[in-house]
């Protein structure tokens, strides 16, 4: 009887400390563990089409970095209209239920530019959806900053 008691005991003990308040729980989703593979970015509202550039053929590879709550530099390419460009290493954490990704040398703004604090605005298992200004620098040098939809596919 008295093992049995003991027994409940630390099990209940484990339960306890093992517990998490739901604010823990979602920091927990947006925080460790995730490992972006690769971004992909649309115009926001159907009727803002730029005929300079495809949004939905540009992709950012971050290859595996992982997204964490503290900064840290992440190296990968991106493809631009499926030409791959050259190598960005950006620092990427979560605060506060937004995404902050910021290149590592400031002055590569070639294609798209994910400077930024993004609004998440969905998470799932695999899939974090995004909102927030990207940018892109044309022919001529000039930088340009877009609303996007952005959907960064995740691996746990």
């Amino acid at each position: 009887m008295k093992s049995k008691f003991v027994a409940l005991v630390i099990l209940q003990l484990f339960f306890i400390v093992s517990c998490k308040t739901k604010e823990q729980v979602e920091a927990d989703r947006l925080s460790g563990g995730w490992i972006i593979t690769e971004a992909a970015y649309s115009q926001r509202g159907s009727n803002q089409v730029d005929s300079t550039i495809t949004y939905s053929k540009s992709v950012f590879d971050f290859g595996s970095c992982k997204l964490t709550t503290s900064n840290r530099e992440c190296f990968g390419y991106y493809s631009f209209n499926g030409v791959k460009r050259t190598a960005v290493s950006y620092g990427i954490s979560v605060s506060e239920n937004k995404l902050n990704i910021s290149p590592v040398d400031q002055n590569n703004r070639e294609g798209i530019d994910l400077t930024g604090s993004f609004q998440i605005e969905k998470v799932n298992e695999k899939l974090m959806y995004l909102y927030g200004p990207a940018g892109y620098t044309d022919e001529k040098g000039k930088f340009h900053l877009q609303a996007l939809d952005i959907k960064l596919t995740l691996i746990r």
